[in-house]
């Protein structure tokens, strides 16, 4: 192994720094549609990034460092991290483009600091994200297992196509490459996959290839591909997928390339070639073969198969209202709900001030919280007004008032973005749905963190 690591470089302010290309998962566009604000979070954290129906915690690193406050995003690009399990997206102003440097021997222990073309660049390590980063990050399970793979040159010549999709130049191994058809020779069918990854199925010969924007699958932009855009089938095994380009823009054989393979299996970059003066990222084949294995179809396959959805495990929720704000809470963690008619509300002096008094029921009771300061909003006296009482991690109850529960949520699990330290926050995470929306799931039991503990009059 030799003393030179992969850095991905960008802006904030006048300032420059980078991250371990080992640490990055995808390139988001930022725009006004995928950010939703974050209940009780830091300031540093912009909100929620919703990118492929995932979510990712906005970091404004410029305002971490009081570099600037972030005010306008329209427009700027955040990076992905993936750290320990925990995922940030992190705002830059500008991407200046990813550089092969020496190691650096000048580090704090969470910052190094290195030369990249004549620049001083502070590299944010896994360590920086972990103990320097004061907003949660998102709890996200890998679906493979890591494996390691030596840095290595090439000794035989690799066959590279030059590929350009919005804007952007990717490179995809030759050998790979089924196909190239135009796609206004063949038919197509528009549908949403249940990852909202494909968007559309081509019949090529007897063929059913479903395909993806090539941009949308590497993370460098948005989904959209000019009218007719070319298609490249891949294959691998009995199995085919279709990505969608806009044009087929060189053919490379390379000899010699020093490059690196990343150290994670589902790593989308194998290395980078500098074509024409310009960085351009080449798709790994152990990340395709990987992808193609999970997502693509056997060579044939009928439209009725193919369209047929399959079973999803599901997590419930109930949408309830608070005032005008609409949120999500876990059914699993309801024990009941009562009207108000059928509890007995009394005053409760509390040093926590979200904590309303006590609702008694039966022989039971349980502090009533309501969240109406909290959240700048009040609940008008209704028929339709409720009260759920909880049960918490540590298997405690407690009591919300809410305006109503206006509706049941199922969605697959995959679809529910757990936020770290969640007990801190009124948020414990969020849950994409349709249509660019996205739901915040509820925390009450937030009321008492950092608090001194309240107990039930005796």
């Amino acid at each position: 192994m030799d003393g030179k690591v992969n850095l991905l470089v960008f802006r904030v302010g006048e300032i420059y720094f980078s991250i371990n290309t080992e640490l990055i998962k995808e390139i988001v566009e930022v725009n006004e549609e995928n950010i939703f604000p974050a209940l009780s979070f830091p300031d540093t954290a912009l909100g929620f990034l919703k990118h492929k129906n995932k979510a990712f915690v906005l970091v404004c690193l410029a305002k971490f460092l009081d570099i600037h406050s972030c005010t306008d995003v329209n427009g700027k690009d955040a990076v992905i991290v993936n750290i320990s399990g925990r995922s940030w997206a992190v705002l830059a102003d500008e991407i200046e483009g990813i550089f092969e440097v020496e190691r650096s021997e000048y580090t704090t222990g969470e910052v190094n600091i290195c030369q990249v073309e004549g620049k001083v660049v502070e590299e944010l390590t896994a360590e920086f994200f972990l103990k320097e980063v004061n907003v949660p990050g998102i709890f996200e399970e890998e679906d493979q297992e890591e494996e390691n793979f030596d840095l290595r040159s090439l000794e035989e010549k690799e066959r590279i196509l030059i590929l350009e999709t919005n804007g952007n130049l990717v490179g995809i191994q030759a050998e790979k490459v089924l196909k190239i058809e135009y796609s206004d020779n063949v038919q197509s069918k528009t549908f949403i996959d249940k990852d909202q990854l494909f968007e559309k199925a081509y019949v090529v010969g007897n063929k059913i290839v479903k395909a993806t924007a090539l941009s949308k699958f590497v993370g460098t932009g948005i989904s959209t591909v000019r009218e007719n855009p070319i298609l490249i089938i891949l294959k691998k095994d009995d199995k085919i997928i279709g990505f969608e380009v806009d044009e087929i823009i060189d053919f490379l054989e390379l000899d010699q390339t020093s490059h690196f393979e990343d150290r994670k299996s589902d790593s989308k970059f194998k290395y980078f070639v500098n074509y024409k003066g310009k960085v351009v990222p080449v798709l790994s084949d152990l990340f395709i073969d990987n992808f193609l294995q999970k997502e693509g179809l056997k060579d044939e396959v009928s439209q009725e198969e193919f369209f047929r959805e399959d079973p999803e495990n599901e997590i419930s929720f109930l949408v309830i209202s608070i005032g005008e704000k609409e949120f999500l809470v876990e059914i699993e963690s309801i024990v009941k709900i009562y009207k108000l008619d059928d509890v007995n509300l009394s005053p409760y002096p509390t040093r926590v001030e979200a904590i309303e008094g006590i609702v008694t029921t039966k022989n039971t009771s349980y502090f009533l919280v309501t969240l109406e300061k909290v959240l700048g909003t009040k609940i008008e006296d209704s028929e339709e007004n409720r009260i759920l009482i909880f049960r918490t991690i540590e298997g405690n109850e407690i009591a919300l008032k809410i305006s109503e529960v206006t509706n049941i949520l199922s969605v697959p699990k995959r679809f529910y973005y757990k936020v770290t330290e969640s007990k801190n926050y009124l948020v414990k995470g969020v849950v994409t749905g349709e249509e660019n929306k996205l739901y915040e799931v509820l925390n009450p039991e937030a009321v008492f963190a950092k608090k001194e503990k309240e107990e039930l009059p005796k």
